[in-house]
């Protein structure tokens, strides 16, 4: 009897061992490693409209993707967009600190685009841009990496 009990516990134990996986992790990305991990090519797999009302309930809303687009990250310091498979005519240099992604447009008088990087983990890019002075409106950009 006490075998069988002892054989159990470990069944037991061996089986709740796998859900202390943390790949669920919502958490940032970590700011040293947004620099490294975010020199690749990713493509863009979905957009959502977010608001954030007064309880702070968050509201999102999916929004419709009108072309395929990919952003190179490279090592140069320059983001290339490609739509539909074309390269697009602008490039832009990217700067990051904290956990902040700036583009910066090669062309005199272009504001610069800031965006949040909020994760970047298992091949997943998690990007969000806030409306100009809104705490409370936020567009979510979601990538894949592609290898």
């Amino acid at each position: 009897m006490k075998k069988t009990g002892l054989i159990l516990s470990l069944i037991v134990a061996c089986l709740a061992l796998p859900a202390c996986d943390n790949d669920d992790n919502n958490d940032p990305t970590p700011v040293s490693d947004v620099s490294t991990r975010i020199v690749a090519n990713w493509q863009m797999t979905n957009i959502f409209s977010v608001t954030v009302d007064e309880s702070g309930e968050i509201q999102k809303t999916e929004g419709k993707m009108m072309q395929s687009a990919n952003w190179e990250f490279g090592k140069d310091g320059y983001q290339y967009i490609t739509l539909d498979g074309y390269a697009a005519e602008e490039r832009y240099k990217y700067e990051i600190k904290g956990n902040e992604l700036t583009l910066i447009q090669d062309v005199e008088n272009n504001p610069e685009i800031r965006h949040g990087v909020v994760k970047i983990s298992n091949g997943t890019m998690v990007l969000d841009l806030y409306e100009e002075g809104s705490k409370t409106e936020y567009t979510e950009y979601i990538f894949q990496q592609v290898r």
